[in-house]
């Protein structure tokens, strides 16, 4: 993992495995900072907080950043989409392009294909597939080199969570010159 210097001006997400982004990431540094040291330390992060405070865009700008850090990348699943929880080990066989085996439980093909990986999993907007999100990270912690990231509005619950609440974004004082505005 990155000593990772907060850098005002981070450079737009372009990374063809995760989501594009047109628009700059500002008013966040501490918090980057904050969650590469909890992702130094820990397996299993939860970005928590209400919807629209920012939670994918931060993991967004992570998992940017993270490209170079993990031997076998970044892989982004995106389950705001996702309406039944039986299609969560699916989105993930997509994303990993992994197909389904015969006789075997994706489950255990995903984790056969994740066994020996240096890679950071970042599973977005968990929050309507709590327990199927939580049956299958549970398993997929059995990958010692898998280090995992998820958007949520309430923590998945699994053993070894650590839970990261992203807090709202600060309004700047009124009157303050244009130029601090444009910053904000």
């Amino acid at each position: 993992m990155p000593t990772h210097s907060p850098n005002p001006t981070v450079r737009p997400v372009t990374h063809p495995a995760l989501p594009s982004v047109v628009t700059r990431f500002i008013g966040r540094e501490r918090e980057i900072a904050e969650v590469w040291q909890l992702l130094r330390a820990n397996r299993l992060l939860s970005l928590v907080g209400p919807g629209g405070v920012g939670k994918t865009r931060l993991a967004l700008t992570v998992a940017a950043e993270a490209e170079h850090e993990f031997v076998d990348g970044v892989c982004w699943v995106e389950l705001a989409q996702v309406g039944d929880p039986s299609f969560v080990p699916q989105a993930l066989a997509k994303a990993l392009e992994v197909a389904e085996q015969p006789d075997l439980p994706l489950s255990q093909t995903l984790l056969e294909k994740l066994e020996g990986k240096d890679l950071l999993l970042i599973l977005d907007n968990c929050e309507h597939l709590l327990a199927a999100c939580h049956e299958l990270v549970g398993r997929l912690l059995a990958a010692p080199g898998l280090k995992i990231l998820t958007t949520s509005r309430e923590p998945l619950g699994v053993a070894g969570e650590v839970r990261y609440a992203v807090p709202p974004l600060s309004l700047p004082e009124q009157g303050r010159p244009l130029a601090e505005l444009a910053q904000s």
